[in-house]
Order: C-alpha cells, then structure tokens, then sequence
C-alpha cells in the first residue's frame, strides 16, 4: 500500500506469458466445482487426517537422538 491508500499498479500486464490459473484441488477434487464434489474432497482430507495424540507422538520422537529412535525411545 501507498502513503497515499491508493492500490500499487501492476509492474506488468497481467496477459504478460502468465500460466492459465487451474481451480483449486484437494487430491483431484475441485474445491470451487459443485458442492458434492466439495463435500468429496472434505471427506477425503477428513480421511487422510490423523489423531493429534499421535500428531504429538511423532513430534515427540523427532526430539529423540537417532539411536533412540532405533531402539524405541530413551535409555533406562
């Protein structure tokens, strides 16, 4: 933004060689498309989610030595 609020102008013409915009996806599911292919792709980003406690679990085991990790955690 400018000192005087006014929008910054382009640098360049946007026809400017720019590659053709492709809609948004969530593994092959349009995100702008029809509803029912919304609701698909929310089910498939639902179904490739993971618990947090084991989100947690393996943040957890990226704080371990490497030798750790192949033994399966802390020495005792």
């Amino acid at each position: 933004m400018s000192a005087t609020h006014e929008p910054a102008e382009p640098t360049h013409d946007a026809t400017d060689h720019q590659p053709a915009q492709r809609p948004p996806r969530y593994r092959g599911y349009r995100l702008d498309g029809p509803v029912e292919e919304f609701h698909r792709a929310v089910d498939a980003l639902e179904h490739d989610t993971v618990p947090y406690a084991y989100y947690l679990k393996v943040l957890a085991g990226r704080d371990q030595p490497p030798a750790e990790r192949a033994r399966g955690g802390p020495e005792r």
